[in-house]
């Protein structure tokens, strides 16, 4: 009996808080919140600033590049998934304004990957169900 094919998991497109993020996605975008008031950019998304705690939040788009802040090297996979890209990397990314976006890394030079080393937003669709943020080599 053929096993149906399993789908990629992706955050909760229906969670308020990061719907702006999740539509920003779909639009080849990366969106996190800025403080109208103070000028704080911040992620996650929360329901006031950070700094000074003011509910004046705006989404706005932040660059495509970041250098590696973290990573490590997946041997084994988490969820169903992923198991067909063995070895894969997740990589917290410094995007700059104090922003670390946490995405994996498919590219095949994974055991390569190095604190400091450039890399840029990839968007993956995914048969309908949303576009998924992947980091590769820039």
């Amino acid at each position: 009996m053929p096993t149906a094919a399993i789908a990629r998991p992706l955050p909760n497109a229906q969670e308020p808080l990061y719907r702006p993020y999740i539509q920003g996605l779909q639009e080849h975008k990366l969106m996190v919140q800025r403080c109208s008031s103070c000028g704080h950019w911040q992620w996650p998304p929360r329901e006031f600033c950070f700094v000074c705690h003011r509910p004046a939040l705006e989404w706005a788009e932040i660059g495509q590049q970041g250098s590696i802040y973290t990573y490590t090297v997946c041997y084994r996979a988490f969820h169903p998934w992923f198991k067909e890209h063995l070895p894969y990397g997740i990589v917290d990314a410094d995007l700059g304004q104090g922003i670390r976006l946490l995405a994996p890394y498919f590219d095949p030079d994974v055991e390569r990957l190095e604190c400091g080393m450039i890399v840029r937003a990839a968007f993956d669709e995914t048969d309908g169900m949303g576009t998924a943020l992947r980091w590769t080599k820039s």
